[in-house]
């Protein structure tokens, strides 16, 4: 289902506030809400991504890649072309105090199935086998990263606190909502 998200934001039925269109976004590529559910529960894929980063600059570049940094892996060669996302910010920056940068990373054009849950032991990471579709939204300071992470997870967790609250969410987006947009 395609939408127009400038004009869904016009309308005065929307019920979905403004800072969670990436998460409507990300319930639009779910043909059930059980699906969405799992997706939102067990992945938590949550629609707002972040990538930890020196460069103030950082693009997606197909020829570079994540290396692996765990001690599990032994490998340091990168996989070329893919990248590593986390929605918990908080997590990711603890991991990595070097880098001093994070980029904001809109998947909303990314199937489900080219970005996966990985467990390298640094916390909710996502692997990104093809990231062609991936778009940097922009690179922020580190504080301004956290900033808008906690600022996302606060209203994701005051509108949505349980099964019933994310199924009504689902619906509002599938339907094009019933109500006002909020703020």
């Amino acid at each position: 289902m395609k939408i127009n998200f400038k004009t869904y934001l016009l309308n005065e039925d929307t019920k979905i506030p403004k800072i969670l269109i990436p998460l409507a976004q990300e319930a639009l590529k779910y043909k059930t809400f059980d699906d969405f559910e799992r997706a939102f529960l067990v992945e938590i894929k949550h629609g707002r991504y972040y990538h930890v980063t020196e460069d103030p600059n950082f693009k997606i570049d197909p020829h570079k890649g994540p290396r692996d940094l765990t001690s599990l892996s032994g490998s340091l060669s990168p996989s070329v072309g893919k990248l590593m996302i986390t929605s918990d910010l908080e997590n990711w920056t603890a991991q990595f105090p070097n880098r001093k940068y994070v980029a904001i990373v809109d998947m909303s054009k990314v199937e489900p199935s080219k970005y996966k849950q990985v467990n390298r032991g640094f916390g909710n990471e996502f692997f990104v086998s093809d990231p062609q579709d991936a778009k940097i939204l922009k690179v922020v300071s580190r504080a301004a990263g956290l900033s808008d992470s906690r600022r996302y997870q606060e209203k994701l967790e005051n509108y949505i606190n349980s099964s019933d609250d994310l199924k009504r969410f689902y619906n509002n987006v599938l339907s094009g909502g019933l109500g006002k947009l909020s703020e």
